[in-house]
């Protein structure tokens, strides 16, 4: 099980910066599954993945832009399958 101190170090390590970084840094939305990523360097650009650090086993899943992060949020299990392991991150023991 991932609490919220974990899932902040993984964004940290993901995003090569500390979350209070204007340009790089990064803020965790909490949900049921997990904590869903907010990369600033990411804000306003088209195509970007979207990234999910999962609650049960630290597993951050990556998603294609065309699943929108509302969607992810608020119907996870049903958009799983759009998404794939980020293979970089593997899931925390």
């Amino acid at each position: 099980m991932i609490n919220r101190d974990d899932a902040e170090r993984i964004a940290g390590e993901m995003t090569g910066a500390p979350s209070d970084d204007l340009e790089r840094g990064w803020e965790l939305t909490e949900f049921s599954a997990g904590w869903y990523v907010i990369e600033y360097a990411k804000r306003g650009r088209r195509g970007g993945v979207s990234r999910v650090i999962e609650r049960e086993s630290g597993r951050v899943m990556r998603f294609p832009s065309f699943v929108p992060p509302d969607r992810i949020i608020e119907e996870y299990d049903q958009v799983l399958a759009e998404g794939r392991p980020d293979e970089r991150w593997p899931a925390s023991s």
